[in-house]
C-alpha cells in the first residue's frame, strides 16, 4: 500500500505528513518565496502561481527542481516545460471542476495525474 508523505495546498502551505503521526503545529506559508522541498529524491519546488508569460521555472527557485507543485488559478493542470513537470492540483472546493493532484515522487521521473472529487 502506498503512504503519503506530504500534504501540498499551493495556495497557502505545505505539509510534511507522517500517516501515522501529527503534522508540525506551523508548517511553512507560502507567502514565503517560492520553497524547494526535497522528497523521494527530487527537489519539489512550490510556488502559489506560475505566470504563462513569467520568468523561465529555473529561474524561480535556487537550485534545479524536477517538478513544480503551483497554483492560483484553481485550473487542473498536468503539463510539461523546460524539462521541468507543473502540476497544478485545481481546488477541492473552489472550482466548477473540484479536483485534487495526486504526485508519484517514487521513480526517477516524477509523475502526476487529476483526480476529479466530488463534493
Amino acid at each position: 500500500m502506498a503512504s503519503i508523505g506530504v500534504i501540498a495546498d499551493t495556495h497557502d502551505a505545505i505539509v510534511p505528513w507522517d500517516p501515522v503521526g501529527d503534522a508540525p503545529p506551523d508548517p511553512p506559508r507560502l507567502t514565503e518565496p517560492p520553497l524547494v522541498v526535497d522528497h523521494g529524491g527530487h527537489a519539489v519546488g512550490v510556488v502559489v502561481a506560475l505566470a504563462d508569460d513569467g520568468p523561465p521555472v529555473a529561474d524561480l527557485f535556487d537550485r534545479p527542481v524536477s517538478i513544480v507543485l503551483h497554483g492560483g488559478t484553481h485550473a487542473a493542470a498536468v503539463e510539461e516545460r523546460d524539462g521541468v513537470l507543473l502540476v497544478n492540483p485545481g481546488s477541492p472546493t473552489l472550482a466548477d471542476r473540484t479536483t485534487v493532484a495526486v504526485v508519484d515522487l517514487d521513480g526517477t521521473a516524477p509523475s502526476a495525474r487529476i483526480l476529479d472529487v466530488e463534493v
